[in-house]
């Protein structure tokens, strides 16, 4: 079997697709220029390892997938990986169960995909909606708050209003008091030039009756 799939290797190596077949243990069978492309592991290399787990920067996330692989036909997982500087990406790893030759074992297709940018766009946009909604959120307190002083400021301006109207209308009422005070005063004056009129004539009366007496 081992032969059989060396052959196959001769023509998967050229795939361009990031595509490698593993068996139950997890071992690599076949391993595509696609995915020397994506990780930087040669096909020689990745063969002789005996085992998928190197590609995968944390042993949680291998056992995690292999422990959801079977009896699954098609699952998508979202991983960690590592090339071959150890440099981490974030990938999209879709498994497919397939029966192959006549040993009836189970083989699973692997297919990877670099989603580390897309996942910091991702990310970027969560963060562009996560401001504008709290900016919307910070627009919507300002106009409720533009709102109320608004509401206080036509307040206040009604009782400025009514307070305005009392002042005129005390001015008014002043203003009457004022005159009428001016007409006592008046009055007090003639009286008082009237009784002063009196009291001289009645000085001189009294002259002239002790000149009278006198004379």
């Amino acid at each position: 079997m081992k032969e059989e799939f060396k052959l196959i290797q001769e023509v998967w190596q050229n795939i361009s697709e990031p595509l490698f077949l593993i068996n139950e243990t997890g071992e690599v069978l076949l391993w595509s220029f696609g995915c020397e492309k994506e990780l930087g592991f040669n096909a020689n290399n990745v063969l002789a390892r005996g085992n998928w787990k190197f590609i995968f920067a944390s042993s949680a996330d291998s056992a995690r997938v292999m422990e959801d692989m079977s009896p699954i036909t098609d699952k998508t997982f979202k991983v960690n990986l590592r090339d071959d500087k150890r440099n981490e990406i974030i990938a999209k790893m879709n498994v497919k169960a397939h029966k192959l030759f006549k040993d009836k074992q189970n083989y699973w297709l692997v297919h990877i995909e670099n989603i580390s940018h897309k996942d910091a766009i991702s990310s970027e946009l969560n963060k562009v909606k996560l401001e504008a909604k709290q900016k919307s959120l910070a627009i919507s307190r300002a106009t409720e708050l533009l709102k109320e002083k608004e509401r206080l400021l036509l307040s206040n301006m009604s009782e400025i209003k009514k307070l305005y109207q009392k002042v005129k209308q005390s001015e008014s009422d002043l203003k009457d008091k004022t005159t009428q005070l001016e007409d006592k005063v008046k009055e007090l004056n003639r009286f008082n030039k009237l009784m002063i009129g009196r009291e001289l004539q009645m000085v001189e009366l009294k002259k002239q009756i002790k000149d009278l007496k006198n004379n």
